[in-house]
């Protein structure tokens, strides 16, 4: 009885951690679909790592371009940072091939952020134009 127990309360986690990384389009000129999105909050010994996981189409080859990342909570701003979407520290290269891609980066956090507080992220690409490309909004607890 309590192995069933424990194992309805790890599922019950998951399905809790799950519904917490759904995300929203929020505009861009749509050269980028996004159809998935996951963060994984990761701590070390000097600061907190938001591993970022988005999975879509792009419909245009893209040659160089930025990523646009804003972490918040309520009028308290964590994170507004810039980074060039093509480097060695995304380990993509420009320029990205059209096609189904996957894209992953990580931003980095001070440990002062609070445990257990919801934050919320608007992560935004442009191409070389500088035309943004796709954009999403994420809700994420540490």
């Amino acid at each position: 009885m309590k192995k069933i127990i424990f194992k309805l309360l790890v599922l019950f986690s998951i399905i809790i951690n799950l519904s917490r990384a759904n995300f929203s389009d929020c505009g861009g000129n749509k050269k980028f679909e996004i159809d998935t999105v996951s963060v994984i909050p990761i701590e070390n010994n000097e600061n907190n790592i938001i591993s970022f996981t988005i999975k879509g189409f792009l419909k245009e080859n893209i040659y160089e371009g930025n990523i646009f990342t804003i972490i918040n909570s309520g009028a308290i701003t964590f994170v507004k940072e810039k980074k060039p979407i093509c480097s060695s520290d995304q380990s993509i290269y420009c320029p990205i091939e059209s096609g189904e891609i996957q894209y992953n980066f990580n931003i980095s956090m001070s440990k002062k952020t609070p445990k257990g507080q919801t934050l919320y992220s608007t992560v935004w690409f442009t191409d070389q134009n500088p035309d943004q490309i796709g954009c999403f909004n994420i809700n994420f607890t540490l």
